[in-house]
């Protein structure tokens, strides 16, 4: 039978600075070696534990990789591919990264207790020309892998489709319009893209899992039912609302007005019974998150971000968080261990524990991100 272990660290509150470190190597060696026999660890217990003491023993619950800087779609809300964005004139040092800096970095998450890898980018990163042994080295050393993708690139689907279905793969398609012509509006794209496209998603689902994410914006925040009957045509089970980041002025020009955001309120008990009836499962965590900090008189929320979910560029710089300009370090040669535990970080996540005042430009897009109910439970967890 399968050998489940908890871990109490409350010994860390007893350990001097200069005790600490030596501790955490020892205990990631552990973790490695308890890995290796595929004994199952309660890892989350110990990041809530090291929320609480502020220590950072363990790495995050999930890895995000930004393997890509190119993409063929040009979508209304995308920070980097719009003809809206800034990031449009701004010339990468990469294209996309290197496949021998993310198996290091993989091998380094893999002793560090990580679950989860996330495959995303300034792009799409199905057009990483070396995508399909990406995901098969990843799929092979054990993580759950999410894929962020158009599921346009037709020869990688196909080639992903011969995968073993024991791998552990997710996909999250952005499909925020329900016909051929507002698809094309809203993606950047040919009108031919939406029914090839709906056919892709179809068959990556039947072998493995498809999220579909649908963006609101004053374009589609109408369509939403339509798009729930057409999720379920083509098989989905799981689905995704949230709201576009507003990155500058021209982006607040596509967001939702006021009234279409109270017919979106209004509405929500009906989406819920809606993908109920079809048997499907929707997060709404994004839009209840971003409705609940608008009716609550607090001046500040902690966010978690860091310690669950880090973000490594193209140029191998480090964020805490997918909303930073600035990264908190740049990992050499795939060692993630290193910059992860590195007091910079350390510090970037202690700070993000104190909360961010709600007034400030920074909350701007912290009110957008997908991870606010979790930190919101965490802090009440936490008092």
């Amino acid at each position: 039978p399968p050998i489940d272990i908890d871990f109490d660290i409350g010994i860390v509150k007893k350990l001097k600075n200069s005790e600490f470190v030596p501790f955490r190597n020892d205990f990631l060696k552990l973790i490695h070696a308890l890995r290796i026999k595929k004994i199952n660890i309660n890892y989350d217990s110990i990041r809530m534990q090291s929320i609480k003491y502020n220590a950072l023993l363990v790495g995050p619950q999930t890895l995000s990789l930004k393997i890509s800087g190119v993409c063929n779609y040009s979508c209304k809300f995308c920070g980097a591919h719009s003809s809206i964005s800034k990031l449009r004139t701004r010339s990468l040092t990469k294209h996309f990264m290197h496949y021998e800096n993310i198996k290091n970095i993989v091998d380094n998450a893999f002793t560090m207790g990580v679950e989860n890898i996330y495959l995303t980018g300034l792009g799409e990163p199905f057009l990483h020309p070396q995508i399909m042994d990406i995901i098969s080295y990843i799929a092979k050393r054990g993580f759950k892998i999410t894929i962020f993708t158009n599921a346009s690139i037709y020869k990688v689907t196909s080639e992903i489709l011969k995968l073993p279905s024991s791998y552990k793969l997710l996909f999250v398609v952005n499909l925020s319009a329900t016909d051929r012509i507002k698809y094309a509006r809203i993606h950047g794209v040919d009108p031919e893209f939406f029914t090839r496209t709906l056919e892709s998603i179809r068959n990556l689902n039947q072998r493995h899992k498809v999220l579909l994410s649908y963006i609101f914006n004053k374009d589609n925040s109408g369509d939403i039912f339509k798009f729930i009957v057409l999720a379920n045509s083509i098989g989905i089970k799981n689905l995704q609302f949230k709201f576009m980041t507003e990155n500058n002025t021209e982006y607040k020009k596509l967001a939702c007005s006021h009234k279409q955001l109270a017919i979106l309120l209004r509405n929500l008990n009906r989406i819920k019974t809606l993908c109920k009836n079809y048997g499907m499962e929707v997060d709404l965590s994004p839009i209840l998150g971003y409705f609940w900090q608008k009716t609550r008189k607090i001046t500040t929320l902690p966010c978690f971000h860091g310690w669950f979910t880090p973000l490594i560029g193209l140029d191998g710089d480090i964020y805490n968080c997918c909303m930073k300009k600035t990264p908190i370090g740049y990992i050499n040669s795939g060692n993630f261990k290193k910059s992860f535990f590195s007091l910079p970080y350390e510090r970037a996540v202690l700070e993000g524990k104190k909360g961010n005042d709600i007034n400030s430009e920074e909350w701007k897009k912290c009110k957008y991100c997908i991870s606010l109910s979790r930190n919101t439970t965490i802090s009440a967890l936490l008092k």
